[in-house]
């Protein structure tokens, strides 16, 4: 690709970009301050949604190792 191609790709893209946005600005349904509130709620649901799975997953392998060990223990104690 020669760099006057990419110039015009890039600068195509760029347009493109900044024509979204402005569209999304323009059409949203909701005001700033309360696309801003539910995007906090979602980000916050999100989280604890991550900490709950973090916490399950971390149990499941403690589990999972503490019955490796047991597993491989010797029979006689020693």
């Amino acid at each position: 690709m020669e760099p006057r191609e990419f110039i015009g790709y890039t600068f195509a893209f760029a347009s493109g970009l900044v024509i979204g946005v402005l569209a999304t600005l323009l059409l949203a349904p909701v005001s700033g301050e309360e696309m801003r509130t539910q995007i906090r709620e979602r980000a916050d649901a999100s989280g604890q949604q991550i900490k709950a799975s973090y916490g399950q997953g971390r149990q499941w392998v403690t589990d999972q190792t503490g019955k490796l060990r047991k597993d491989n223990q010797p029979e006689d104690g020693v």
